[in-house]
């Protein structure tokens, strides 16, 4: 951003001699090293007011909703600093090497001139802000595609079952009835529905893998949690946290500090 800054002023004060030269004398312009200088010169203060008009207008008129507006107060205000630049800069830079003033037909060639570049660095600049924008906003339709499919996985996943072992029969147990599942011996127990138990004979990540994760939320390696079995939650000591659930089995359990702020995202959603 500085090195464009810096490099503005250069740029356009070099371009805007050059063309002033050749339309003062085509066939032979003057390249005086001086002139370009001076030129450079007058276009700092250009360039920087063109940047902070910008910013100023974007406050008070959205291009959205007031683009005539917003171009037209901006094209108005940049002439009026141009020619107000080149008449007290310049002419001054002329009085102090003693060659008098601009004529009239000079002054309006160099003002047109330069408004002209101003306007080109001008559109530059907008074009710039709307690749941003564009880009800005193709970054925020890819993330929402993204978590929109998340979503919709999620609802699929809360739409299935899973199957359990109950004494000697295989049950299919909703999803959406879980309401913990633990890990005591070495066995996955799954708590569902009014306070019936089964076994999981599959390990625990494997069943976490299978339950939504805007519902279910892995509290420690041993222990799933869902949403709805969540009474209160509150801060513990060294960074934990306290959940009161409605499990008989496992009425209170510890969120570790290194899940805390996962947890606390996650209970908000």
């Amino acid at each position: 951003m500085y090195f464009s800054r810096l490099l503005q002023p250069i740029i356009f004060g070099v371009a805007s001699n050059l063309l002033v030269n050749f339309i003062f004398d085509p066939v032979k312009p003057d390249l005086d090293v001086q002139e370009f200088a001076m030129a450079i010169i007058l276009f700092i203060p250009i360039t920087e007011f063109n940047r902070l008009l910008d910013i100023r207008l974007n406050k008070h008129y959205n291009w959205l909703s007031m683009p005539l507006k917003r171009l037209g107060y901006h094209l108005l205000f940049l002439l009026i600093f141009t020619t107000f630049i080149l008449n007290v800069l310049g002419n001054t830079y002329l009085l102090i090497i003693g060659s008098g003033f601009f004529s009239i037909k000079q002054l309006i060639i160099i003002t047109i001139t330069s408004f002209t570049l101003s306007v080109f660095l001008t559109a530059l600049n907008w074009a710039s802000y709307y690749y941003d924008m564009w880009k800005q906003s193709e970054q925020y339709r890819h993330e929402s595609k993204k978590r929109h499919d998340e979503v919709i996985n999620d609802l699929k996943k809360s739409a299935d079952s899973i199957t359990c072992s109950k004494g000697n029969h295989k049950i299919m147990v909703p999803i959406e009835s879980i309401a913990i599942s633990y890990i005591t011996l070495g066995i996955v127990q799954v708590e569902y529905g009014n306070r019936h138990r089964c076994i999981y004979n599959e390990p625990l990540k494997n069943l976490f893998e299978l339950l939504p994760n805007h519902q279910f939320f892995m509290a420690n390696r041993n222990t799933i949690i869902n949403k709805g079995n969540i009474k209160s939650y509150t801060s513990s000591s060294y960074g934990k946290i306290e959940v009161n659930l409605k499990s008989d089995k496992y009425p209170k359990i510890y969120i570790p500090r290194q899940r805390a702020a996962a947890y606390r995202k996650w209970y908000s959603q």
